[in-house]
């Protein structure tokens, strides 16, 4: 940092002074110096986790009549629990769980999350929905 070195140097040159003053003000100059990049550096940390959250936040696909949400462009279609993104944004993926019928055929699923216990339901009314559903697994 430019501004330390020159303060250090400033200091070198008040101490041949002797002037007990103006070392006193050097030293709480370069105090302040550090300050100021401790938290320069902090605040650089925090944009840059605010603009991971904003580019996660445009990723996010909500389904709106399921608690769940998926990422765009995600070719996996992983599921996550929205109520554990909405109340501390984690990603946290729900568990696949079937439900087989009593001849062995896919009846429904349900996506549960191991963190909050949130579950989402799905019923398998249509061949094609079951189709669907056998995807995932």
């Amino acid at each position: 940092m430019a501004l330390y070195d020159f303060l250090k140097d400033l200091f070198s040159a008040a101490q041949k002074t002797q002037n007990i003053e103006l070392l006193q003000a050097i030293l709480e100059a370069q105090r302040q110096a550090w300050e100021l990049q401790a938290e320069n550096a902090e605040l650089k940390k925090r944009i840059e986790e605010l603009q991971d959250m904003h580019a996660l936040e445009e990723r996010i696909m909500r389904n709106p009549v399921q608690a769940y949400v998926m990422l765009t462009g995600d070719e996996d279609n992983i599921v996550y629990c929205s109520v554990c993104y909405d109340s501390n944004r984690q990603l946290i993926q729900m568990k696949f769980i079937q439900h087989i019928g009593p001849r062995g055929e896919l009846r429904a699923a349900t996506y549960e999350c191991h963190v909050c216990k949130n579950q989402v339901h799905t019923t398998c009314s249509k061949q094609a929905d079951m189709l669907a559903l056998k995807e995932f697994t």
